[in-house]
């Protein structure tokens, strides 16, 4: 898919008769990832190919094997993963590593369904390396996408 995993740094101003604003700096904007440049682990830790038009882009990436892997080669600079998943009641847990360190746990479990719930690991430095997004347990975890971000 065209511009996934591209970042663009956004800023506006107003322009007039009377001249121009200055500029103002928003948030930079990353695109999650292609889904066919996460690596995926097989075998008994496999992820199975989910389809329902209520997942963000239309399909998620789904498993209850503790200890399956979604896998992205050589980020650079990464200040901030961003797991788009299904949330719910009975929903498992995910690690975040970034160059082999842990960065953040999150849960998937909630009291109600969200299809398409956006959950952030910031970093305290931006890191470079290998990024692995691990299940911790037997439970169900269904990842749409990943994003990551630079800012």
């Amino acid at each position: 898919m065209k511009g996934t995993g591209v970042t663009w740094d956004v800023a506006v101003r107003a322009v007039g008769p009377g001249g121009s604003s200055a500029f103002a700096h928003y948030r930079t904007v990353t695109r999650p990832v292609s889904s066919a440049l996460l690596k995926k682990s097989t075998g008994s830790l496999r992820w199975a190919k989910k389809s329902d038009g209520r997942y963000y882009r239309d399909g998620a990436y789904q498993t209850s094997a503790k200890g399956a892997t979604i896998i992205i080669s050589t980020a650079r600079s990464v200040k901030r993963v961003r797991l788009i998943v299904r949330t719910g009641p009975g929903e498992g847990r995910l690690a975040v590593y970034v160059g082999g360190v842990r960065v953040g746990t999150r849960s998937t479990a909630a009291s109600r369904t969200t299809w398409a719930k956006q959950l952030d690991v910031v970093l305290s430095r931006a890191r470079s390396g290998t990024v692995v997004v691990k299940t911790l347990d037997h439970k169900p975890v269904r990842v749409s996408a990943v994003g990551l971000g630079r800012s």
